[in-house]
């Protein structure tokens, strides 16, 4: 359970040219915040993905960002629609994140308490961002980006957010039994990144079933069956 963790937070992060630097020392798993590191070249900010590329993604433990809970300034809800010619550039950052925000039915305001989400600018090498301790996702917007791809960020945070509130040992157990990849280690560390972790595997399933698999990077496993699925929303659920 978060709260009940007393042990040093390490820092795992990969560069964009594939350096690791890790401490892993008593490292408690559930303590540990994610984030979604890409180059220049991966996930690109139009809706089609070129084949081949590669993403950098690390699990890292930041310093706890300062947040507001105020309410959001004009959000795009599941009930507002673009105007007829408006592109989503001409929204504001809150706007184009609740816009994608949107098109996720999961409902993490009553499964996840106390979890908060926020947009920011686009920032370089970074798309997302979850942290454990304040428990927040912050979700950085990039021009061009496709609403598409913003959603399927916001789900993959989401995911992480999920496995880290809901799931436990023997949960995390049963789904890489499912996905038959148990010799895969839950959370990074020796060089090994988010997409080819248990937990990256997690978290990419879950995007794919809120906002489908068109974007899905897992490096362990094909987008998830629907058997999968069903255990993905068992496990999921508040």
């Amino acid at each position: 359970m978060i709260g009940a963790v007393a042990t040093i937070i390490p820092t795992v992060s990969l560069t964009d040219t594939g350096g690791l630097r890790a401490d892993l020392t008593g490292i408690d798993a559930q303590a540990v915040s994610t984030s979604v590191e890409v180059s220049a070249t991966d996930w690109p900010t139009t809706s089609t993905q070129p084949a081949g590329t590669e993403a950098t993604e690390s699990m890292t433990a930041p310093a706890p960002p300062t947040t507001t809970t105020s309410a959001p300034t004009n959000p795009v809800t599941s009930t507002t629609a673009l105007s007829p010619g408006v592109t989503t550039d001409e929204l504001t950052i809150e706007q184009r994140g609740q816009l994608g925000l949107a098109t996720i039915d999961y409902d993490w305001r009553s499964n996840l308490p106390g979890w908060t989400i926020t947009f920011s600018s686009g920032r370089d090498g970074m798309l997302g961002l979850t942290y454990v301790e304040s428990k927040t996702i912050e979700i950085f917007v990039r021009n061009g980006q496709s609403n598409t791809l913003l959603a399927h960020v916001i789900a993959h945070e989401m995911g992480h957010a999920v496995d880290v509130t809901l799931n436990n040992s023997d949960d995390r157990r049963r789904w890489q039994e499912a996905r038959e990849i148990e010799s895969a280690s839950w959370w990074p560390g020796d060089g090994t990144t988010d997409f080819s972790t248990g937990a990256g595997d997690f978290a990419e399933s879950f995007a794919a079933w809120q906002v489908g698999p068109s974007n899905f990077r897992s490096k362990l496993d094909g987008a998830p069956d629907a058997k999968q699925l069903g255990l993905m929303a068992e496990l999921s659920a508040g």
